[in-house]
């Protein structure tokens, strides 16, 4: 899969995180990636800016990762976007655990959008590259 014309976007508050995810995600192909540190800041860059793919952070200050998701889906210009919530709150999808109520209502929250959860060893480039598969369907 060639994703060097694939355009991300990484919402996180966290800029070790951040980072993490820009490598990984440039290790699999990925050339055009738009970073902010918020929701808000998200938000402001989606006027000026197209993306294919969003991945988010579920817990920020400020604006949450589902206020995000939900001032996405209400936005025209960018709704159709592709979300993947990244969150060490949910459960790994190889783990035998069942998930939470608290994850259970934010995939149902979701709906469409593909959540991706940080497995408890850490987030890799096949998870990534992996969630962009299930997204792009390239």
């Amino acid at each position: 899969m060639n994703l060097s014309l694939t355009s991300v976007m990484i919402v996180d508050d966290d800029a070790g995180h951040s980072a993490l995810m820009e490598a990984y995600l440039q290790r699999i192909g990925v050339r055009s990636i738009t970073m902010a540190t918020s929701g808000e800041e998200a938000l402001h860059l989606l006027q000026n800016v197209i993306v294919h793919t969003i991945f988010l952070d579920g817990e920020m200050p400020g604006m949450s990762g589902k206020q995000l998701v939900g001032a996405i889906r209400d936005n025209p210009v960018c709704c159709h976007y592709k979300l993947a919530m990244v969150s060490g709150l949910l459960s790994n999808p190889t783990s035998s655990s069942p998930p939470t109520s608290g994850e259970v209502a934010l995939r149902l929250f979701l709906g469409r959008n593909y959540v991706l959860p940080i497995p408890k060893e850490g987030l890799s480039s096949d998870a990534l590259l992996h969630a962009l598969r299930l997204m792009i369907k390239v």
